[in-house]
């Protein structure tokens, strides 16, 4: 079974006053994999201009040279879920956005599967930019 990440969890950050911006964003845990093409759809609206994305996969080898064959990560979906909306609320505040996604994945991932997706999107590319480098 595929996991969205999508439509579960939705937020509007009651601060954030951007005229141009959907009240929009997603933060979930899933035990599914996860597509991240799709969670980047979802921030695709009219107003947005620009969507950055940080995508972390299982790798072949760890840090310390050694073959991995999977990884895995707790399943306290509430807390985990707790920490991306945490997080996203944050971002939402100190840059007046609202399209923000974080989907983490939970239980056994496998190497080249997709662990996390962060994403948030902005009217212009520079917002977009300035968002990710801090």
């Amino acid at each position: 079974m595929t996991s969205l990440c999508l439509l579960r969890s939705r937020h509007r950050s009651p601060r954030s006053k951007s005229p141009f911006s959907f009240p929009d964003s997603m933060f979930e845990a899933t035990e599914n994999a996860i597509i991240p093409h799709l969670i980047l759809d979802f921030l695709k609206r009219g107003a947005n201009g620009a969507l950055v994305s940080f995508i972390w996969t299982v790798r072949v080898y760890s840090s310390e040279g050694e073959k991995v064959l999977f990884v895995e990560f707790g399943s306290d979906k509430a807390r985990v879920e707790k920490g991306l909306r945490k997080a996203g609320e944050e971002i939402c505040d100190r840059w007046q956005l609202e399209d923000v996604a974080f989907c983490h994945r939970l239980g056994r991932t496998g190497v080249g599967e997709t662990i996390l997706v962060a994403a948030v999107a902005a009217p212009h590319r520079q917002e977009a930019l300035e968002k990710r480098a801090q």
